[in-house]
């Protein structure tokens, strides 16, 4: 008996203990902030109205699912503390409805910081580009304030000599009247996203379009669950990176019907970085003992689906598959490789060619390269789009699901490195 009331005693112990556990890891870690903010849910403001210079950033902040951006608020904070009563800084959540419409204004394609009204700015002679993270594109919070510091220094000294700053632009594809459909678009495919809104609002006089961006892996929860965060409700439209993971939204009823419009086809290559120590030229050498791990997505996606279907049919998997790795967030594969954590990875080829800045071309990954996959070893991949229950204009975005299939919208994906459908 005083054995099982012990037993009892410490399986309760152990059981509290990792509750505590969990909830303290389920909740969010403190801000530190160098300066006071005000969260409003969609937007969290910082500094004085009074200052002259506006920074803005545009992250998911309070997506579920998706990765931490505490971050932004921190750096927003520090850029404020730096340069008190100059600047303010106001951090949109994208994945928001109101943030995701100031997004869209700004005609971006990811996660970014925008000082006076842009993205890039030029520090000793170097473009510089704010978008995303710093460990994915490359730039540092000590840039970020070098830049605004600029922006202080040449708002400023227009102020004292009476020059007054140029007005900023009218947002392109604001709301004129109409319908207001929203569309739930991975990061992956933010790019081509934004060219396409861009085409329909040139030709649709009565549907706009209002984006919803964020991870894959986030958009799916929510869809599985059937929440959604800072949202009124779901969207009328999810752009998919990859089809077979609808067969499990079509079978919890999300789907208004069983129709797919097959946007383009996403490749899968196999991802080297550029020094490629390893020496991989092809599927073969991943059997090298040079070659300690491979990154691919998870399983459940499409791309992680379609590089296990690669791997077994070049009868390589029972080689190769304990070298395999699946990082929870599908874009840490590329960067694994470009970090040297992976020599290689079989992901989407398009992954490397980047967002990019408005009006400007795509940019494209130079540290890393691709090596070209027969197509027979995967089953096909598309981009797809769909219409979700329970969205209020579910009319009014078949009109948008229409134009997808109009050679105009083709030539959009193409341009992103996609392939045509079949």
């Amino acid at each position: 008996m005083r054995q099982r009331q012990r037993f009892t005693a410490v399986l309760v112990a152990a059981t509290v203990a990792a509750l505590a556990a969990f909830q303290a890891q389920a909740k969010p870690r403190p801000l530190k902030l160098a300066a006071p903010v005000k969260n409003e849910g969609w937007r969290v403001l910082c500094g004085s109205s009074k200052a002259k210079v506006l920074v803005e950033a545009f992250y998911p902040i309070n997506a579920a699912g998706g990765e931490g951006h505490e971050w932004v608020i921190e750096y927003a904070s520090q850029l404020v503390a730096a340069y008190p009563n100059q600047v303010r800084a106001i951090v949109y959540d994208f994945a928001s409805a109101k943030g995701g419409a100031e997004w869209q204004k700004h005609n971006l394609s990811c996660g970014a910081f925008v000082i006076g009204g842009k993205v890039q700015a030029t520090l000793k002679g170097k473009k510089v580009t704010y978008m995303r993270t710093p460990a994915l594109s490359g730039w540092t919070l000590a840039q970020l304030k070098a830049s605004v510091g600029e922006e202080v220094k040449r708002v400023y000294a227009k102020k004292a000599s009476g020059t007054a700053a140029p007005a900023k632009k009218s947002a392109a594809g604001a709301s004129s009247g109409g319908a207001i459909i929203s569309v739930a678009v991975p990061c992956g495919l933010a790019g081509p996203y934004g060219d396409l809104v861009r085409l329909f609002h040139a030709r649709s006089k009565n549907v706009r379009v209002s984006p919803r961006v964020n991870g894959v892996v986030a958009l799916l929860k929510q869809f599985r669950d059937g929440v959604y965060p800072q949202q009124p409700g779901p969207p009328e439209i999810y752009l998919a990176l990859g089809t077979s993971e609808l067969a499990d939204l079509k079978q919890r009823g999300r789907l208004v019907d069983g129709n797919v419009v097959k946007c383009a086809r996403i490749p899968l290559a196999l991802i080297v970085h550029k020094r490629n120590p390893a020496r991989v030229q092809d599927l073969n050498d991943l059997t090298s003992s040079a070659v300690k791990a491979i990154a691919i997505y998870s399983y459940d996606l499409s791309g992680g689906r379609g590089a296990k279907q690669v791997l077994q049919r070049a009868r390589l998997w029972e080689m190769v598959s304990k070298k395999t790795v699946t990082p929870s967030v599908p874009d840490q594969a590329k960067q694994m490789v470009k970090q040297g954590r992976v020599q290689a990875a079989i992901i989407y080829r398009t992954c490397l060619m980047e967002s990019y800045l408005p009006n400007q071309p795509a940019v494209r990954e130079t540290d890393l390269k691709a090596i070209d996959l027969y197509e027979d070893l995967y089953e096909p991949i598309h981009v797809g789009a769909v219409l979700i229950k329970g969205a209020p204009h579910t009319e009014a975005a078949r009109e948008f699901l229409a134009f997808l299939e109009t050679p105009e919208a083709r030539k959009v994906w193409t341009k992103w490195g996609f392939l045509p459908p079949v």
